[in-house]
């Protein structure tokens, strides 16, 4: 058994257990779905082959001159797998070849560092000629699956994918490839939080080095990982250090990859909210200037149960055909994902007044004329008239004068019948005039049911001695129990 970063027992990976060079088709399978998902947003796709390196059990790729000589063929089997399953994809897919290779003793920072007789220079040399062995295998390999990957974009590491220092930066070269311009350099810049004066001159440092160092090698350099602890104690400090950082990474060229955990983690992981908003904020006003303000959902946007907290919005429509956006985004929605949308009011609205539009590519509009009666609309889009992609979904007002409607979420459903919240804005002459809690007319209510004689029945007209989960009959009345 070994222990891992938070010094809990894990077990470790027997690499003599592993057999042959093919990938699980189910374990590919999940990954293709994963990498759509990505893309399906309107993305770019990094994929790497990333715990095979660094000090975790499970590595088995290591720059190492013996390794390289025992592994390649087997690395290049993997990619040679990855590369067919995904050749037809275009440029929103990128391959990295590995992540952060160590040498076999496991040295962090430059080769050699951990070797337990002291840094022996003709091995660090060794360990990053094999680095540079496994980033040419990793080249050919892809482009000779043809298809898209004759052009994909490639990513390279440094020596651990160190950021800073002489030695990584200028032991890695550049592998020898059939086009030009396809090819980028990753580095990770990860800081443990000191003082903000201090990491901004240990940041500025590490420019200096990839501007000395790196950026003469002649190709693109990304920094594909890069964070700060954010801890409670230091956030201000570590907002106005992510700040800075993106400030200058943007000035110097540099695009980069935020991993330092600013999405929420564990009891609302499963939220598409941020933990810590603040350090998001100033993340992106780094990058987009101080007169960016973006609108980032937090975990107070969701009730206890998870479920996006609802509003009423009352929507003043202002003049004929103005349109309310039920769901607009730079990202269109992929017919191949998306059947129909469903609008929730808090009030009717006249049938006769009010129709739902949607638009799709190549200026293709449908109207779904007179809506459902009652508080809920479902629409499914039609195949036939939205072949690839639905652009806009709006609520539209087709009568001469003002109207009010009282608008409360808008859902778009998934093929799979899923739902999926859709933020609402206004398009064209109406405006949002509030935003108010909504309530469904449900209310907690307290009953006593050991009072004797209390009277307790499940839906098929069972009597129970005490309330189950779910819908109860207590008393006459109906109750949820939770």
């Amino acid at each position: 058994m070994v222990k891992n970063e938070k010094g809990e027992k894990c077990p470790t990976w027997d690499m003599a257990t592993w057999e042959g060079y093919d990938i699980d088709p189910v374990w590919m399978k999940r990954v293709h779905e994963v990498v759509d998902y990505v893309i399906d947003q309107g993305m770019y796709c990094i994929l790497n082959v990333h715990h095979d390196t660094g000090d975790y059990s499970t590595s088995w790729l290591r720059a190492d001159a013996d390794n390289y000589e025992q592994n390649h063929e087997r690395f290049e089997a993997i990619w040679r797998q990855i590369a067919e399953e995904f050749k037809d994809y275009d440029d929103h897919l990128l391959f990295e070849g590995y992540n952060e290779m160590l040498d076999k003793f496991g040295s962090w920072g430059y080769a050699s560092l951990m070797n337990p007789t002291g840094y022996d220079e003709d091995y660090a040399r060794s360990s990053n000629k094999a680095l540079n062995d496994y980033a040419q295998s990793f080249v050919n390999v892809v482009r000779s699956t043809g298809g898209n990957n004759l052009y994909r974009n490639l990513v390279v590491n440094t020596y651990c994918g160190t950021s800073g220092g002489m030695e990584p930066l200028t032991e890695i070269k550049v592998p020898q490839d059939e086009v030009d311009g396809h090819l980028l350099i990753g580095v990770h810049a990860y800081y443990t939080f000191a003082s903000l004066e201090t990491n901004k001159n240990t940041f500025d440092n590490t420019i200096q080095d990839l501007n000395t160092y790196l950026v003469p090698k002649g190709v693109p350099i990304i920094v594909s990982e890069w964070g700060t602890n954010e801890k409670k104690e230091n956030r201000e400090a570590a907002c106005d250090f992510a700040h800075y950082f993106m400030e200058k990474t943007r000035a110097n060229g540099l695009a980069v990859f935020d991993w330092s955990g600013v999405v929420s983690y564990g009891k609302f992981r499963s939220l598409p909210a941020f933990d810590h908003s603040a350090f998001v904020v100033a993340t992106m006003k780094g990058y987009y200037g101080d007169n960016y303000e973006p609108v980032l959902l937090t975990r107070d946007d969701y009730d206890d149960e998870g479920k996006r907290k609802q509003f009423v919005h009352t929507v003043e429509y202002n003049t004929k055909w103005s349109e309310l956006n039920l769901f607009s985004d730079d990202v269109p929605l992929k017919m191949k994902n998306y059947k129909g949308l469903r609008v929730v009011f808090a009030e009717p609205v006249s049938n006769d007044n009010f129709h739902i539009k949607v638009y799709g590519d190549d200026n293709t509009v449908e109207d779904y004329l007179g809506l459902e009666t009652g508080l809920t609309t479902t629409i499914l889009f039609k195949p036939a008239k939205f072949t690839k992609n639905v652009t806009r979904v709006t609520l539209q007002y087709n009568k001469e004068g003002t109207e009010q409607a009282k608008v409360v979420s808008a859902w778009l459903i998934r093929q799979d019948g899923t739902e999926e919240y859709s933020d609402l804005s206004t398009f064209w002459g109406c405006t949002i005039t509030s935003k108010e809690p909504y309530v469904t007319g449900i209310s907690n209510v307290t009953i006593d049911w050991t009072v004797s004689n209390t009277r307790i029945f499940n839906l098929a007209g069972q009597r129970l001695s005490k309330p189950q989960k779910g819908i109860n009959i207590i008393e006459g009345k109906k109750v949820v129990v939770k």
